[in-house]
């Protein structure tokens, strides 16, 4: 009696089993059918990555280690630099790129590589060809704008000393004619002494002004 109560439910439970299995195996096609569809509509999207190696040029004065520190504090500055909207938008306008500024800001990716003097750069684009063109000119119009910033900032500093040094070399020039203009008179010694004292701190002025000019001739000559 149990044996056959087990064959019927058996048999009733394989008749539901093939009276519904078209339907799994239509359910099965579609969901197929449609991840194909998809994924042959899916846009590919391509990673081009550059990094760039920030270094500070020394001197007599800076040491080796001083100086990879003060380069990877530039390298932090540097990678936020490059993400403004001045270097996206110089991008943009040499690429002739089809995006806006916004638009492009979200598909790279601009960071410091940790401890060390580099800058990795990350674009993603739906072509191979334009991200690698981006991610080359954003290093390139960083390093051209830095640089325009850079000579300006030097031909600034330079003329600023250039006027001090030639406003100082007059008072010198002045002084050393007043002291020449006066006699020999002991009445006169008190301001000599004065005129030749000023004209000590003149020159003492004027050699550290020229020093001071030599030194942004010598970075600006090293930056470039």
């Amino acid at each position: 009696m149990e044996t056959t109560n087990f064959s019927d439910e058996l048999r009733k439970n394989l008749y539901l089993f093939w009276r519904w299995a078209w339907l799994l195996i239509l359910a099965t096609i579609v969901t197929a059918v449609a991840a194909y569809v998809i994924s042959r509509r899916m846009t590919p999207i391509y990673e081009a990555t550059t990094r760039l190696l920030i270094s500070q040029p020394t001197n007599n004065q800076t040491t080796d280690y001083a100086s990879i520190l003060t380069s990877e504090r530039l390298a932090s500055t540097y990678a936020e630099m490059i993400a403004t909207r001045p270097v996206l938008e110089a991008v943009i306008q040499r690429l002739d790129l089809p995006y806006r500024t916004v638009e492009l800001g979200k598909a790279i990716s601009v960071q410091p590589v940790n401890n060390t003097q580099l800058i990795e750069i990350q674009v993603e684009d739906t072509s191979a060809q334009r991200a690698a063109e981006i991610a080359n000119a954003l290093y390139a119009v960083f390093s051209e704008q830095n640089q325009a910033l850079q000579s300006a900032r030097f031909a600034n500093s330079k003329e600023s000393l250039a006027s001090q040094m030639a406003q100082m070399d007059q008072q010198i020039k002045d002084t050393s004619d007043r002291i020449a203009a006066l006699g020999s008179a002991p009445t006169e010694q008190s301001e000599r002494d004065r005129l030749e004292t000023s004209l000590a701190q003149y020159r003492q002025t004027y050699a550290s002004l020229l020093q001071s000019f030599e030194q942004v001739r010598v970075a600006e000559a090293q930056a470039t």
